[in-house]
């Protein structure tokens, strides 16, 4: 009898240990980083005119297309060359512009070693839904899911002949695992790229570290691993005279 008691407790022992097993292995995929751990992926994109005139000032937007889990706050990054444009200002965009409490953004020349071209300039965007604020206001539910657009940029372009007719790039970098992420109300939650594209909609090489998305190592942590959510679409834009020739009205 003592021996048949032994076995079944040996039994239930060995249970016991592989239900705590397959619970720590539950966990343990539950919290790794990939892909269809996010419920949805959205878009982020810069959207500006194809055609701009030399020398005219202009409008480019960062644009949420898409609806997205409930959003706290974003900081994004991006590039542009200094000699055929210059960013005049950013303000909200529609989609936040009375709602988020807070929005910010600078801009400054690239080191002439961080970039392939002659002089780069960076533009940092960092906004948050809410500050808790003592009067209690909490900006609208829309404001944090989309879609709408979440950025505008005045912009100036150059009228030297040597940027006309080719394609001048507005495009998303990665400096470090804050750059280009949005987080949850809560802040305990990242959402950053899982994919980035350069203008024509093709894939960055993984081999441009600089604008093909959150590095690999910013989603290795002990606890609120970053979730891949948004792919980030980059733009470009031709100074052009032609412009010109497409906004003359016909008989002129």
């Amino acid at each position: 009898m003592l021996r048949i008691v032994t076995n079944v407790l040996i039994l239930l022992s060995i249970a016991a240990f592989s239900a705590v097993a397959a619970a720590d292995q539950s966990i343990s995929d539950s919290t790794s980083a990939t892909p269809s751990q996010a419920e949805q992926v959205a878009r982020v994109m810069i959207e500006v005119d194809s055609l701009i005139t030399p020398g005219s000032t202009f409008t480019a937007s960062i644009v949420l297309p898409d609806n997205c889990d409930s959003l706290g706050g974003f900081t994004l990054s991006l590039e542009y060359d200094f000699d055929a444009v210059v960013v005049d200002s950013v303000a909200s965009g529609s989609l936040i512009a009375g709602e988020w409490e807070y929005f910010t953004y600078r801009t400054d020349l690239l080191p002439a070693d961080d970039s392939e071209l002659i002089r780069s300039a960076y533009l940092k965007i960092v906004a948050l839904a809410d500050q808790h604020d003592p009067d209690g206001k909490s900006p609208a539910p829309r404001s944090r899911v989309g879609a709408g657009e979440l950025a505008r940029i005045y912009l100036y372009a150059t009228d030297h002949s040597s940027y006309l007719n080719k394609p001048i790039q507005l495009r998303f970098r990665w400096d470090d695992c804050t750059s280009n992420s949005f987080s949850d109300p809560t802040g305990n939650q990242s959402y950053l790229s899982r994919t980035a594209f350069d203008y024509s909609n093709e894939p960055v090489p993984r081999s441009d570290v600089i604008h093909a998305g959150a590095a690999a190592g910013c989603f290795k942590a002990i606890r609120n691993i970053p979730l891949r959510s948004f792919d980030f679409y980059s733009a470009a834009f031709v100074i052009t005279t032609a412009a010109l020739e497409f906004l003359q009205p016909a008989g002129d």
